[in-house]
């Protein structure tokens, strides 16, 4: 029962904290036309959520993910809320992840979230039901040695959200982020950074920065790369975390003879509860690329 209960908070968190108000504009139509994959089937009603083996985590292991969720919640911020709100839902999915090899369909999905909103007599954004009913199915479980989850779209274009943000940096070379593309079959891949080894990893990622500045975009927030050294003296609610991503991109509108490129995501690390003392620091990095052009970039609204 209690693992029945572990798995519906994890997906009611994943529901209400993955996506983080950013709102698509009115009147505005996804950029990319996606069609019904005749294999996936637009019609989803027939998909049943299964488990490929025994969720097999003790009630001592759930007690502590759904401990070490509720920490995360609490940590995150206020200015950096995006940010967080990120971090926490990439933690969500790497325990959910943790408690086995199974998969999750849409209308399992949306029962949970239509549960929740009654539990808590409120209904979810917009922008959160335009992400979920995308999504087919979720699949969790472990592969080459690394906890990993597998999405499936409902569409051959993939999942698409809009973003329409605008580059502040008259300087910079990228002028606006029109939109995040999720592919079909798309995969994350999470490794806890809990060694010696893994932390000088993370340190030194952070700290090097492109040689060729035209086509490198260090674009890193300033404290980032400032007091990540003393990132693991901090008590924080969860190890920072590295992701490896297959098949996500966004689509950014530039001034470079390459005009509107693909930028794909190829890692990042999460980094709970970063901060200057009292002060919070944005907790979500990422590095993107396409030809030539290469990303390093936190997530600072």
């Amino acid at each position: 029962m209690l693992k029945k209960l572990l798995i519906l908070v994890l997906m009611l968190c994943l529901g209400s904290s993955a996506i983080i108000a950013d709102e698509t504009p009115e009147g505005t139509n996804p950029p990319v036309v996606t069609t019904d994959d005749q294999n996936n089937g637009g019609d989803t009603d027939g998909d049943e959520s299964t488990a490929f083996g025994v969720l097999d985590l003790s009630d001592e292991e759930l007690r502590v993910i759904a401990e070490n969720i509720f920490n995360l919640m609490k940590s995150i911020s206020e200015e950096y809320y995006i940010s967080d709100g990120l971090t926490l839902a990439t933690y969500i999915l790497r325990y959910m992840a943790e408690i086995g090899e199974y998969e999750l369909v849409y209308k399992d999905m949306m029962a949970l979230v239509k549960a929740f909103e009654k539990l808590q007599e409120k209904e979810f954004d917009d922008s959160i039901y335009s992400i979920l009913e995308q999504i087919r199915k979720i699949q969790f479980g472990t592969r080459k040695g690394k906890l990993f989850v597998k999405l499936f779209s409902k569409s051959q274009g993939g999942i698409v959200h809009q973003i329409n943000e605008m580059n502040e940096d008259e300087e910079s070379s990228l002028k606006e982020i029109k939109f995040l593309v999720v592919e079909n079959g798309a995969e994350m891949y999470f490794d806890e950074v809990d060694t010696k080894s893994e932390k000088e990893e993370l340190v030194n990622w952070v700290k090097k920065k492109y040689k060729v500045k035209t086509f490198g975009k260090y674009m890193f927030h300033e404290d980032v790369p400032k007091y990540i050294s003393g990132y693991f003296d901090l008590e924080t609610p969860a190890n920072a975390m590295k992701i490896e991503y297959k098949n996500f991109y966004v689509r950014v509108k530039t001034d470079t003879i390459f005009k509107d490129m693909d930028l794909k995501f190829k890692d990042g690390y999460v980094l709970p509860g970063f901060r200057k003392g009292e002060k919070p620091i944005p907790s979500f990095l990422l590095r993107l690329g396409a030809k030539l052009v290469k990303v390093k970039t936190s997530v600072d609204q």
